[in-house]
């Protein structure tokens, strides 16, 4: 597994989507890119066989940790199991909780 970063471009629009507009750190830049503070939208993940942007899997770890907790409490506890993540992606609802209590931690 590998990935491909690059810098940010201004022109790309996995980067600075073009179809709506994102405030993603009105404090510092008003424009800035959708990958500010993370990796670049545009950079690729890639077995050697498929190319995957990571405007396309942003979130997709913590998804799985979730399912993967949850499944792992559920077979261990052999009841229904409560998992809280921070973390979110299409479907996460239905395996994690999803919180977003200290996104301004400073610790």
């Amino acid at each position: 597994c590998c990935l491909e970063c690059t810098t940010v471009d201004e022109a790309d629009a996995h980067d600075f989507p073009t179809v709506y507009q994102i405030n993603n750190d009105a404090k510092w830049d008003s424009h800035a890119a959708l990958g500010h503070k993370t990796l670049p939208m545009s950079a690729i993940h890639t077995d050697g066989e498929r190319d995957i942007l990571e405007y396309d899997v942003h979130n997709l770890f913590g998804m799985m940790e979730a399912r993967l907790t949850a499944e792992a409490l559920a077979e261990v506890r052999g009841a229904r199991p409560f998992v809280v993540s921070r973390s979110s992606f299409p479907s996460h609802g239905s395996h994690a909780a999803h919180w977003t209590g200290d996104n301004a931690a400073t610790w």
